[in-house]
């Protein structure tokens, strides 16, 4: 099974070094650069769409990939691939757009309907912007939302396939991204089926699975629980079925039929961990989307953005119990891993349907749930005896394995460790009877950065210097002590209504948070997607996830004091210059005339430099130049609360009731 895995990583890595050499070409890019051109110069879009049309690149990048397909794909004339060829379909299918998500070209340039210079839809916009902000490789499975990327893009209704996403690059400055290269052919998906169906075991059923849930490759059935009558466990895609891996709670093939409400189905244990992006097995035996009883382990796979899931009938795989301990080699302790998995199984349900509410978790009582994330969810609570409020954190019970359970607990110590009046204190940690894991803090009333910023895009100057102020403290200190966050970002900075103070800032969520120099940390990150926010994580952490160094954290904070300033996520390696002029306004006071101001805004975009060596070299540095502008530019007790005088109405929905506002 763990060759497998490899096989699958192997084939996903092949291809993305074989289409970033094409994306790559000298003479591919100069054609971009010169459709882009054209592109920006014409304002009216079916003018645009004829040049575009007209454009003697088109013909140019098709010939390329022609030749490409012919020669570096080695197909010879008795494949399949080949016949397609034949018939007019090319054996590689590409298009490109520009950073403004504009369709450039595609291979279909001459047919009418493919609509080159407009704009991508919403769906294609958020995958070209990961393209753009990474300058990485993209690989994109099946997924159930017919959304295009390109807008009315006339799609051939086919089943599946893949496409591979890379970063164009300008002719003129290698450092500059100008365009987003997506290529495909049907040998990338047939290679992908062999190393799917190869079977490891007998019976054994070997798939890939989206985060959503939905199957993306052939799997054992599928065609055959297609056909029983009121089977609605599906999504379509461009006209076919996807398949959901959702738990009918009992066997279906045998009978034929559904006894149970649809509605009530839950996800198998193999989705749940996968949409975690979590590695895990089972030994005991779950129901898996036939809703038969399989043991089975799991992997998720940063680089295809999917897992890969292994399952064997239960009855099958205890012929040989070994199977599943050999599977994947997890580095997940089973014992525990079963134990856990049990006892989270048996809660799961109360979990799901909320009923925790007046529940008592250690020496606390749940009231309302206030917030919910990928590991846990957030309950206000009250210690029973103290009658203190307190923001209760609870692991989720479907997520309870051993990593998982060391996660939290690093998150717990780690944040404990940081005794800052920026950072949220942590009163209490622990277990309850009934097996729940959580975390006691510090109950914070106020909103997020974003939410400030998504109502408010313009604030004081005076203002957002204090806030920058407050965050860079707290990170100075964490530094101090050798702690790296590694997830500054928006929705992690809060803004306190009144408690301790009006406009005290809280750090929150050291959950990603690393000790400098931690050994275990390489091990921790090497199977795991690189966690964090897309826009506020470092370049150099794409590349080498376990990074503990201050300079991850100097690169968030220089992108949220520009998002700050502008209500925009700035584009990596945006200049001082460019990045100035797109804030100052004078008709809110924005005007940037004095020296110390424009030297702060050059420092902010030096913070989120592209290049490490090029920030400042500590967060102390900035500290120190921000506490003498907030000397400068000040912003008063009596200026914060005239502020939510005027404007807390417009963010009650973010804020806790008043008559709940205990002191934290």
């Amino acid at each position: 099974a763990s060759q497998k895995v490899k096989r699958v990583i192997h084939w996903a890595e092949s291809y993305q070094s074989r289409i970033q050499d094409w994306g790559q070409k000298t003479e591919l890019q100069q054609w971009v650069h010169q459709l882009d051109d054209i592109s920006s110069r014409t304002s009216d879009e079916p003018l645009r769409r004829q040049r575009l049309r007209e454009a003697e690149p088109q013909r140019l990048i098709r010939a390329v990939f022609e030749e490409i397909g012919a020669r570096s794909l080695q197909i010879s004339a008795a494949t399949p691939m080949a016949s397609q060829s034949e018939q007019g379909q090319p054996l590689l299918k590409y298009a490109i757009w520009n950073a403004k998500f504009q369709l450039l070209t595609d291979w279909q340039f001459e047919t009418e309907s493919v609509q080159l210079g407009s704009t991508a839809t919403a769906t294609g916009k958020w995958t070209l912007s990961r393209v753009f902000e990474t300058r990485s490789t993209l690989v994109v499975l099946p997924q159930p939302n017919a959304e295009t990327i390109s807008r009315d893009y006339p799609l051939e209704r086919e089943g599946q396939y893949v496409m591979f996403f890379v970063p164009v690059f300008s002719p003129f400055d290698s450092s500059e991204v100008i365009g987003a290269l997506m290529v495909r052919c049907d040998l990338f998906l047939e290679e992908l089926k062999e190393i799917l169906l190869d079977r490891v075991f007998e019976e054994s059923n070997c798939y890939l699975l989206n985060e959503d849930m939905s199957i993306a490759s052939e799997a054992h059935d599928i065609d055959r629980l297609l056909k029983i009558p009121n089977w609605r466990n599906v999504r379509i895609v461009r006209g076919n079925p996807v398949v959901l891996c959702l738990d009918p709670g009992e066997p279906v093939l045998d009978r034929g039929r559904i006894s149970s409400d649809v509605t009530t189905w839950t996800r198998t244990l193999a989705a749940r961990g996968i949409a975690m992006k979590e590695d895990g097995q089972n030994v005991d035996g779950y129901n898996d989307y036939r809703g038969i009883q399989v043991v089975g382990a799991w992997k998720w796979i940063p680089s295809l953005e999917a897992g890969l899931v292994l399952e064997v009938p239960r009855s099958i795989a205890y012929r040989n119990i070994s199977f599943v301990s050999r599977a994947f080699q997890f580095m997940l302790a089973i014992p525990i891993l079963c134990a856990l998995g049990l006892l989270a199984m048996s809660i799961l349900r109360a979990f799901r349907n909320s009923q925790l509410t007046n529940r008592a978790v250690g020496p606390y009582r749940l009231q309302d749930k206030i917030g919910e994330g990928g590991l846990g969810v957030v309950y206000r609570g009250e210690h029973q005896m103290l009658g203190r409020s307190s923001a209760i954190k609870l692991i989720k019970p479907g997520n309870i394995n051993s990593g998982a359970v060391r996660r939290f607990e690093r998150e717990v110590r780690l944040a404990a460790g940081l005794n800052h009046p920026n950072a949220v204190s942590i009163y209490d940690f622990g277990m309850s009877r009934d097996g729940l894991l959580y975390c006691a803090m510090e109950l914070v009333d106020g909103v997020t950065l974003g939410q400030l910023v998504s109502c408010f895009p313009e604030q004081p100057m005076s203002r957002c210097l204090a806030i920058l102020h407050q965050v860079s403290r707290v990170l100075a200190e964490a530094h101090g002590l050798g702690l790296i966050h590694r997830d500054i970002k928006p929705q992690n900075v809060m803004i306190c209504r009144r408690s301790p103070s009006t406009d005290h800032v809280k750090v929150v969520d050291f959950g990603l948070a690393k000790h400098i120099g931690d050994a275990l940390s390489r091990e921790q990150t090497a199977t795991r997607v690189v966690m964090g926010t897309p826009g506020f994580i470092a370049p150099e952490r794409l590349e080498s996830p376990w990074i503990a160094d201050p300079k991850v954290d100097i690169f968030s904070f220089g992108v949220l004091g520009m998002y700050l300033f502008s209500a925009k996520v700035p584009p990596i390696g945006i200049s001082s210059q460019e990045y100035i002029q797109s804030i100052q306004n004078p008709s809110t006071h924005r005007s940037l005339t004095d020296p110390k101001l424009h030297s702060w805004m050059e420092k902010m975009v030096k913070c989120a430099s592209p290049s490490p060596s090029h920030r400042p070299d500590s967060m102390e540095e900035i500290c120190m130049l921000l506490e003498r502008l907030t000397e400068a530019y000040p912003w008063t007790k009596t200026d914060a609360e005239g502020w939510w005088v005027a404007c807390e109405g417009s963010l009650a929905k973010w804020l806790l009731p008043q008559q709940n506002n205990s002191s934290s």
